[in-house]
């Protein structure tokens, strides 16, 4: 009989799938993930999903997850 750590912590495979997740942004901050996912040619969602992985890794701060990728964008954020 296989063993499986999620099934043993009570987690089936439903559970185990992406979940969706709402979000308000503001408009800048919106505007800057746009170009961003632009830029590096992958879709909003995916920027977001591995903006917050990388930041809730510990792969450095929040903050220097996200790069902003042009002067541009500095300007909106800032």
């Amino acid at each position: 009989m296989p063993h499986d750590s999620d099934t043993a912590c009570g987690l089936s495979k439903l559970q185990r799938s992406p979940r969706r997740l709402t979000v308000t942004l503001p408009y800048t901050l919106y505007e800057a993930l746009v170009e961003r996912s632009d830029l590096e040619g992958r879709s909003l969602s995916n920027l977001a999903a591995f903006l917050l992985e990388t930041a809730l890794q510990g792969n450095g701060s929040p903050s220097s997850a996200f790069r902003p990728a042009s002067a541009r964008v500095e300007r909106l954020l800032g």
